[in-house]
């Protein structure tokens, strides 16, 4: 009974551990094809979504948040503010470099919260 017990327990205990250390699939994301072009930032914000037990959460940002900026996205940055270094994979998904606003998809590592910088640059 004890050794039943007990390698259920280290089962679980392993698991815990591959999964609460893995590395972090991205921690930032810089998409800025002309440095000289990132002139005025016209966004600067910062989110942050709590980890859930049920897996990986999703971060979905739009900049801007209604409408189109006036002018093209020359520089797009956004920086992973987790204390422990542990982020998500940056994807985005419509827009960006180009276009007049972006939209950007965060997915988390397992059991792991966001917390994120996002800064938008145009010329």
């Amino acid at each position: 009974l004890i050794d039943k017990m007990f390698s259920k327990y280290f089962l679980v205990s392993v698991i815990l551990v591959i999964f609460g250390t893995s590395p972090c699939l991205c921690d930032n994301f810089r998409d800025c094809p002309k440095e000289d072009t990132a002139q005025k930032l016209v966004a600067a914000i910062e989110r942050e979504k709590p980890g859930s037990i049920f897996g990986p959460v999703t971060l979905d940002v739009v900049i801007p948040e209604n409408g189109l900026f006036n002018s093209t996205i020359t520089c797009v940055i956004v920086t992973d503010l987790s204390e422990d270094g542990h982020g998500g994979k940056v994807s985005i998904i419509g827009g960006g470099v180009g276009s007049e606003f972006v939209e950007i998809k965060i997915v988390s590592e397992f059991l792991r919260g966001l917390h994120y910088r996002f800064e938008v640059y145009t010329a």
